[in-house]
């Protein structure tokens, strides 16, 4: 490959990096937030690679037998969808289907990239400015809401569901992922990457300081609790496996700097009146939290349990009837509604199995990132999102080959020779004996 080629394919893997983690909007003026992403070029792109690959009869990558695996599994999802058309189907589920179908094909796309060594690191880079990009868009909504600009009625149910009143009205910035939770998920996705990169030699140890500010960060704009737990809980396990020898100062010092954070952003009238200690000690607040997402849960279940082929996008109304709202609080109960049992339980083995690398020896960026996603998946629903979407497909299908530091080959030791001067005397040694 000529120097052009190259530059070309490493500038390719970059923007592949930052549309995975960055799904910007196309269309800002589709009214529920679910129109054309940069993402979905992303998706549309690979699948003219794929396409243009089977017909020029290329010899494609193992990961195509985990697409098709995954594709078989969604057939009930399309089955269950189009039955769903002589009911209320709901728009913006129904597009999940569709970009679902083809995240497989970015999937593989970004499974070559993954894999290609001198375009792995051009694709991490280009993950961390996605997130950084996210992050800047969280800020600016943080930055730029008024109360004054929203109308009474979405003011008060705003202030209802954050449990404020109006006149201590604390806002949730949420950028261009619809709801502050979702955006939390989407934008703590780079500490995993950055876990990665270090434990690949891709990037400094002390690179673990940006993971925890970029986890106080976004606790300060979104106050979301799970993915935060769920973060701290893989730089946590970092800082124990990592560093034998300082293994407890390094944990107390992340200790110390998470709750720092929490205590500057919890104590101090100028950094949001105790708002965010009250995250996690306001008692009735988490308990009428917990109980109706516990009762959105138990619902969900049910439905699922009755519906085991998934119901497509037809889920939505009798959940939003039975609890009073379309979100299952859970991201493997949404993938089950809406694809199927099989379909969900393969996601999660696959997940699972490629979390499990991060207790042996070689813990890549993937093996991170999908204990990431099995635990907030716990927390939320997120495959709204098609960031989200894509990053699933490409872990359950990666092959999770080996991506650590690369060393140097082992040196052969040096052939010992005899000496000129022996060599010149043995045959006289012969003579005398002779």
């Amino acid at each position: 490959m000529d120097r052009g080629s190259s530059r070309a394919a490493a500038f390719g893997a970059l923007l592949a990096g930052v549309f995975v983690t960055f799904p910007s909007f196309l269309m800002p003026g589709v009214a529920d937030g679910s129109g054309p992403r940069t993402t979905d070029l992303l998706n549309l792109f690979g699948a003219g690679l794929l396409v243009l690959a089977v017909l020029r009869s290329a010899r494609l990558h193992p990961a195509i037998r985990g697409i098709l695996l995954v594709w078989a599994t969604t057939v009930p999802w399309v089955f269950m969808e189009i039955y769903a058309l002589a009911g209320i189907p709901d728009p913006p589920v129904q597009r999940v289907l569709i970009r679902w179908i083809l995240c497989g094909c970015s999937a593989y796309l970004v499974t070559v990239l993954a894999e290609t060594p001198r375009l792995r690191l051009r694709l991490l880079y280009g993950l961390l400015i996605g997130v950084v990009l996210s992050l800047l868009t969280v800020l600016h909504d943080f930055l730029t809401f008024s109360p004054e600009d929203l109308p009474i009625d979405q003011l008060v149910d705003l202030a209802i569901y954050n449990g404020k009143d109006i006149h201590d009205f604390i806002y949730r910035a949420y950028g261009i992922f619809g709801h502050p939770n979702s955006a939390a998920g989407c934008v703590l996705v780079g500490v995993p990457v950055l876990i990665g990169a270090i434990e690949e030699g891709r990037a400094p140890r002390w690179s673990i300081v940006m993971a925890l500010a970029l986890m106080g960060a976004t606790f300060y704009l979104t106050k979301s609790r799970g993915p935060l737990l769920i973060s701290s809980a893989l730089v946590g396990y970092w800082l124990w496996s990592h560093a034998r020898g300082i293994r407890l100062p390094l944990v107390l010092a992340g200790a110390v700097t998470v709750l720092g954070i929490l205590t500057i952003g919890g104590l101090g009238s100028d950094w949001g009146n105790g708002v965010l200690l009250e995250r996690f000690l306001d008692a009735g607040s988490i308990s009428v939290n917990a109980s109706d997402r516990w009762w959105t849960i138990a619902t969900s279940f049910n439905f699922m349990l009755q519906n085991p082929l998934g119901m497509g996008s037809a889920y939505v109304d009798p959940l939003e009837i039975a609890t009073g709202t379309s979100a299952t609080h859970n991201a493997y109960l949404e993938l089950a509604l809406m694809g199927g049992i099989p379909l969900m339980l393969l996601v999660a083995v696959r997940l699972a199995r490629t979390a499990a690398r991060v207790f042996t020896a070689c813990r890549p960026v993937e093996a991170w990132l999908a204990a990431y996603l099995l635990g907030i998946f716990l927390f939320e629903s997120y495959f709204l999102q098609v960031n989200i979407l894509l990053m699933t497909f490409w872990l359950v299908v990666s092959p999770l080959r080996s991506f650590g530091r690369q060393t140097a080959p082992r040196a052969r030791p040096p052939v010992r020779t005899r000496p000129r001067h022996q060599l010149a005397v043995r045959p006289a040694t012969r003579d005398l004996i002779g």
